[in-house]
């Protein structure tokens, strides 16, 4: 437990690790009913254009935004704590 809190303070999970406390409380709040917000919702706007942006380009064109930025903080942040479990790991066999 302590190498897993001790990787999720370190430097670049820490930034994830509260963002996915953000995601989380959104996420919690949604499924209680307190957060009905219609701004990411990914609903296409016709601007004339081909439409779609960033999120066409990925291939989640189809997907709300809120979903989407909720999978990227879970994979960045799982992605920065294995990063940081085999750094400290790496540290600890060096004998630094």
């Amino acid at each position: 437990m302590g190498d897993f809190l001790d990787a999720t303070l370190r430097f670049p999970a820490v930034i994830f690790t509260f963002a996915l406390i953000v995601v989380v409380v959104y996420w919690v709040l949604v499924l209680v009913g307190g957060a009905a917000l219609d701004l990411l919702d990914g609903d296409p706007v016709d601007d004339g254009g081909d439409g779609g942006g960033a999120l066409k380009a990925i291939g989640l064109e189809g997907v709300p935004v809120t979903v989407a930025l909720s999978l990227f903080v879970v994979f960045a942040w799982l992605t920065s704590i294995v990063g940081n479990v085999f750094w400290i790991r790496s540290a600890y066999r060096a004998g630094a």
